[in-house]
Formats: C-alpha cells, sequence, structure tokens
C-alpha cells in the first residue's frame, strides 16, 4: 500500500579558488513528498510493531560545502559538510504531527601519500540530532583509519581498515506513537577491523 516519495529539489552553489583551495557551497531546498518511515505501534501485550507507512511530507534547506586542499604535497584535506533546517509534517493513524530541528552534520577526510606504494586515510564523520515522526535521533560521530600497500606494480593491493576506532558511533533513537514509547541504543562491536587483499 506504500506511495512512491517524489522528491523536488532546488539548488544554487559556487565554486572558486583561492591559491590552490577549493572552495564550493551549495544553497539548496528539498521537498519529499509521501515520506516513507519506520511506523511503531502496539501489536500485543509486550510487543511493538515497526512497517514502513507514508507518513507526510518533509522540508529542507539549508547550505552545503566543501574545501579540498594539499596542505603538504603528501598529503589531501577534504572538508565537507551540511548546516539544514529540517521540518516533517503528517498524520499517522488519524493524528498529525509537526517536528522540526535545526541540524548539521560534517565530515573530514585526510588521505596521505606516504610513498608511492603506501597511502593511508583517516576520517572522521559527524551526525548531528535529527527528527522524524514519531521521535528523535541524538547526534553520533565516528573515525575511520585505513592503509593501502600496492605490490607486483599496483596489480595486487593489501588494504587494513580499521571502523569506529574509538566506539563513538553510538545511535541513540527516542520514538513515541500511540500506546507506544521506545527507547534504542545501538553501538556495534568495536572496532570493526577489514583486511583485504
Amino acid at each position: 500500500d506504500l506511495l512512491n516519495e517524489y522528491i523536488n529539489a532546488f539548488e544554487a552553489g559556487a565554486q572558486t579558488y583561492i591559491s590552490e583551495v577549493s572552495f564550493s557551497a551549495e544553497m539548496f531546498h528539498r521537498t519529499t513528498i509521501n515520506k516513507i518511515e519506520e511506523v511503531n505501534s502496539v501489536y500485543g501485550t509486550n510487543i511493538t510493531r515497526s512497517t514502513p507507512y507514508n507518513v507526510g511530507t518533509d522540508y529542507s534547506s539549508g547550505l552545503e560545502f566543501i574545501i579540498l586542499t594539499d596542505p603538504f604535497k603528501f598529503w589531501n584535506l577534504n572538508l565537507s559538510g551540511a548546516l539544514y533546517n529540517y521540518r516533517i509534517e503528517g498524520t499517522i493513524n488519524g493524528s498529525s504531527f509537526d517536528r522540526e530541528n535545526f541540524t548539521n552534520n560534517f565530515r573530514v577526510n585526510n588521505s596521505f601519500k606516504i610513498t608511492p606504494s603506501f597511502q593511508s586515510q583517516l576520517n572522521f564523520h559527524y551526525f548531528g540530532p535529527s527528527v522524524s515522526s514519531q521521535g528523535r535521533t541524538e547526534p553520533h560521530y565516528s573515525v575511520d583509519v585505513a592503509a593501502k600497500y600496492d605490490l607486483m606494480d599496483k596489480k595486487l593491493s593489501l588494504t587494513l581498515q580499521v571502523r569506529d576506532l574509538f566506539g563513538t558511533a553510538v545511535r541513540e533513537f527516542y520514538s513515541q506513537g500511540t500506546g507506544v514509547y521506545k527507547y534504542e541504543y545501538n553501538q556495534r562491536e568495536n572496532p570493526m577491523v577489514m583486511f583485504n587483499i
């Protein structure tokens, strides 16, 4: 019974260089019609049900930016982020809602070319608080590191990745519906280590 989501997006941006640094910024307004979210409801005694549902319409308006630079020959730095106002309104099971918050997110990606065969990365991600049709997600952040070594004239690569190095990618979510209050605390086992050949 779900209807398709439709997104209307309006964007205007500019890019410039100051010395060797690239700056770009974009203003945007996006509207999502027939917004789909998971809705929590009571199914039975001590049992809740989570169902995808067309909850209404959401609106995002704000600014996105990207800064690219090479502070040193071996170091590439990429900063990006967004500052925006988010609002969602609609109806769930005959009850109307209207939630709004100002939020932000940003990312810092550092790439280091230590030798022609050896590269490493250090990345930081931050996600600000957000609202939904029934609740709110708290802010969280994480740090990832990676290293790559090329062998046999770059025909073979060894890659080591460590995600959520400090165990900070904790997701906290509060939701409230008719007869149900839900609190989720999600933290994966960390750090998550991957080795690829």
